[in-house]
Order: C-alpha cells, then structure tokens, then sequence
C-alpha cells in the first residue's frame, strides 16, 4: 500500500552484470523452478542440489532477470550474480508469499568500492567473466 514493509538482505550482480537500477514490476512467480547453467546450457531441476535459483523465482525483466534464493548464502551482501537479486532461502520464501504478480519493484542505489573488493574472492577463477550464481 506504498508504505515501507519490511527489508531484506541481497546479494546483486557483479561489475560485467550490473543489476539494472529502475522501475520494474513482478512479471511472474515460480516455485521450484528449473535452472539452465549460462556457462554450458545444462539443466536443473527444481529442488536440485546445484540449481542455482533455489525454491524460488520472481521474473522482474522478461525470463532473465528476476529475484530468487541462492545455494551461496555466503555471497548475500556481495556482487556475485549474472544481474539478478539473490536472497537468503526463509527470506524470498517469505517475500514470494506475501507479493502478488504485478507488484511494483524500485531498485535504486550505487555501487559501492569496500563491497566490490569483498566480492572478488567469490568469483570462481576460472570463470572471471562468468560470476557464481545467476
């Protein structure tokens, strides 16, 4: 109803894949859903130990963007994903109950030095281009 709710802790995407900053609504909502690795087209069901959105999928820019849980908890504060926003499980377990389809999203804000810095070890060496998660 336009007031503040109730605020979480994120996890948003790396310098290569910025998350967009702007006004963006939910465009769909997902239980369990199947992810497809970017690096090598494989995929994972829902549930599965190594699909990287978790229990939850929230769509906010057509199929590839959107907001969703994580298997790295450890990278929630970070810049690590592909441009989605990353939440803790109980966290976008929580938010996907309580927001309907349609509601508006804002992400705003700027990057920060002391964050990109903390982020880097959790970028996979081999896959500078290519940041853990989605």
């Amino acid at each position: 109803h336009g007031k503040f709710f109730k605020e979480y802790p994120v996890r948003t995407g790396k310098f290569e894949y910025m998350t967009p900053v702007g006004d963006f609504s939910i465009l769909n909502k997902k239980t369990n859903p199947e992810w497809t690795n970017p690096a090598n087209n494989e995929r994972y069901p829902g549930g599965h130990p190594d699909n990287q959105l978790g229990s939850r999928w929230m769509s906010f820019q057509g199929r590839m963007l959107g907001i969703h849980g994580t298997i790295f908890p450890e990278t929630i504060g970070l810049y690590t994903s592909n441009g989605c926003v990353g939440m803790l499980k109980e966290d976008v377990e929580e938010l996907a109950g309580i927001i309907p389809v349609g509601t508006p999203l804002k992400i705003q804000g700027g990057r920060n030095p002391e964050i990109e810095k903390a982020s880097q070890p959790f970028i996979l060496p081999q896959d500078r281009n290519a940041p853990i998660g989605v």
